[in-house]
C-alpha cells in the first residue's frame, strides 16, 4: 500500500512508476519525505481531465526531477502549478495535450531543462509561457505545433531543440535570445527553408548562434 511507503522506504531518494493502471491515487500524506525525483509513466489518475487534487504535489518534499508520461486524459496543465524546487520536467505521450500555460510553467521558478514529446494534439505554446532560469528546451514529435511565442524566449535558454514539428513554419518574432550557443533542428520541413544560410527568412534571427544543426547538417 502507498500509504506504507514513508515506513517501509525511509531513505528513497528516487521513484518510477510504471505500467500500473490500477492505481487510482496517492496517498494525502504525500510521498516519503527524502524523495527527490519522481517517474511517472502510464498512470490512469486523472480519469476526470483535471489534475489532481492530492497530497502527491501538497504535503509531499520538494521535487527536483519530474517526469509525466503516456496520461492521456490531461487537456491541460494546472493554472496555479507551484514547484520552485523543480529543475527538470518532461512530458511525454499526453495525446489529449492541447495548451499549456504561463500560470502553471511560468511558477516553476527554478526550471532549468524542459521536454516536450509526442504531445501530438498541441497546437500552439502561449506567449510568455517559460520560467526565466530555463536552459535547456527541447520540443519533439508534436506534429500539429504550428506556432511558437511571437515573444522572445527565455534570456537564460544556452539550448534549443525542435525535431519532428512537421507544421511550425518559423521561429518567434521577436527574435532568439543572445545566450543561445547551439540549436537543432530536425524534419521540420515547413521551418527548414526559413533557416537557409544567409537568405532564409529567419536566418537574421540565428546567426548569432554559435553551433547550428539543421536536418543533420551544420549550418554555417
Amino acid at each position: 500500500k502507498m500509504e506504507q511507503m514513508e515506513a517501509l522506504l525511509p531513505s528513497l531518494r528516487y521513484l518510477s512508476i510504471y505500467d500500473c493502471p490500477e492505481i487510482e491515487y496517492f496517498p494525502e500524506e504525500g510521498l516519503p519525505s527524502g524523495i527527490q525525483s519522481l517517474v511517472s509513466c502510464d498512470l490512469w489518475l486523472w480519469k476526470a481531465h483535471e489534475w489532481p487534487e492530492s497530497g502527491i504535489w501538497i504535503n509531499s518534499p520538494p521535487l527536483t526531477n519530474l517526469s509525466i508520461d503516456g496520461i492521456n486524459e490531461l487537456e491541460s496543465l494546472p493554472k496555479d502549478w507551484f514547484m520552485p524546487s523543480l529543475k527538470s520536467l518532461e512530458l511525454c505521450s499526453m495525446k489529449n495535450l492541447k495548451m499549456l500555460s504561463y500560470s502553471g510553467l511560468g511558477n516553476l521558478t527554478s526550471l532549468e531543462n524542459l521536454k516536450i514529446s509526442f504531445c501530438i494534439r498541441l497546437l500552439s505554446l502561449p506567449e510568455d509561457w517559460l520560467p526565466t532560469s530555463l536552459t535547456t528546451l527541447e520540443i519533439t514529435y508534436c506534429h500539429l505545433l504550428q506556432l511558437l511565442p511571437n515573444t522572445r524566449l527565455p534570456a537564460s535558454l544556452t539550448t534549443l531543440a525542435i525535431t519532428h514539428c512537421y507544421l511550425l513554419q518559423s521561429l518567434p518574432n521577436a527574435g532568439l535570445p543572445v545566450s543561445l550557443n547551439a540549436m537543432r533542428i530536425e524534419h521540420c520541413s515547413l521551418l527548414k527553408p526559413s533557416l537557409e544560410w544567409g537568405r532564409g527568412e529567419d536566418w537574421p534571427k540565428v546567426v548569432h548562434i554559435p553551433f547550428i544543426l539543421v536536418d543533420f547538417g551544420i549550418v554555417p
